[in-house]
């Protein structure tokens, strides 16, 4: 019995912006090696892991010679979605609230990375609006 073809499962985030809107992103593929890892070393769901934590996204489509503008949002959800909406993937890094919230200057310092001037400005202003809003709500990330 012919069963076609198997469909691709996509790992997709939902991530808060600074300025309250909620977009999906893709999983890069090193990120998705990585957690595949830890869920079957931990056995925990794929869901928690990152929820909380604060990651660099692309602000605006890449360019031709591969990039583009970096912020950093907060993952409110992760999931296996079977098609996905956007093109654009999160970059590797990100840091737990509590790191961000003991240690500012440490978490910006990893998350600029080498990204271009604009980027880093964007970073810096970003996670200060995260550490205020770490501190005001108490977030919390359990699996980090």
């Amino acid at each position: 019995m012919y069963q076609g073809k198997k469909r691709r499962k996509y790992l997709t985030i939902k991530v808060e912006l600074v300025n309250g809107q909620q977009k999906w992103f893709r999983i890069s593929p090193k990120l998705f090696k990585i957690i595949i890892n830890e869920q079957r070393l931990r056995k925990i769901s794929v869901k928690y892991m990152l929820t909380n934590c604060f990651i660099n996204i692309p602000l605006s489509s890449y360019n031709k010679n591969n990039q583009a503008v970096i912020g950093v949002g907060r993952v409110i959800q992760m999931k296996y979605r079977a098609h996905t909406d956007t093109r654009l993937c999160v970059r590797g890094q990100f840091v737990p609230p509590e790191k961000l919230k003991k240690r500012f200057f440490s978490c910006y310092h990893y998350l600029k990375h080498d990204y271009g001037k604009l980027s880093k400005v964007n970073i810096l202003f970003d996670l200060y609006f995260w550490r205020r809003k770490v501190r005001k709500e108490n977030l919390t990330n359990h699996f980090f």
